[in-house]
């Protein structure tokens, strides 16, 4: 949510779309009835977390908490950690793909962050190379595979980089 609306992480959250289904009308109604009763006006929920009112953003978690069942969003929420680095040049952070910033900040990435990008290269479905379905399926499976470990190795490289003495 970091770079996100309130919204907008809600909309899009895997959990709370297929929980509200949000892909009909009745679901969307049910995602803002939920704001409401989390008492964030529609209009604040669309504007970027940062830069909502901090009264809002300090009761938010114990409403979520209190509200969320109702919804049936007993597990809206979940522990997480992030790995904060020392200085990062802007060309490195670059070259990783699953990011960018800007020259001389601080690197922030949430586990979940991470899981959610190394899990979209996994799903990633590629073009046909040839009429053999099954051999084509197993060998988009492994392109991949090499394609997200390739990515954690150039995640793990640029930590190393950014925090040597």
């Amino acid at each position: 949510m970091r770079h996100w609306t309130l919204y907008d992480s809600l909309r899009h959250s895997r959990y709370v779309a297929t929980r509200l289904g949000i892909w009909k009308k009745r679901g969307m109604c049910d995602l803002e009835r939920f704001l409401a009763k989390l008492g964030i006006p529609l209009s604040e929920s669309k504007q970027s977390y940062q830069f909502m009112t901090s009264n809002f953003k300090k009761r938010l978690r114990d409403q979520i908490e209190v509200h969320a069942p109702r919804f049936q969003l007993d597990n809206i929420t979940f522990g997480s950690f992030f790995r904060v680095t020392s200085s990062v040049h802007f060309g490195v952070v670059f070259d990783i793909g699953l990011f960018q910033q800007y020259e001389h900040q601080r690197l922030q990435l949430s586990a979940s962050d991470v899981v959610y990008s190394i899990s979209a290269l996994l799903e990633n479905p590629q073009k046909s190379h040839d009429d053999d379905k099954e051999d084509d399926t197993k060998q988009m499976r492994e392109e991949n595979f090499w394609e997200a470990y390739e990515a954690l190795s150039r995640l793990e490289n640029t930590y190393k980089y950014n925090n040597r003495e």
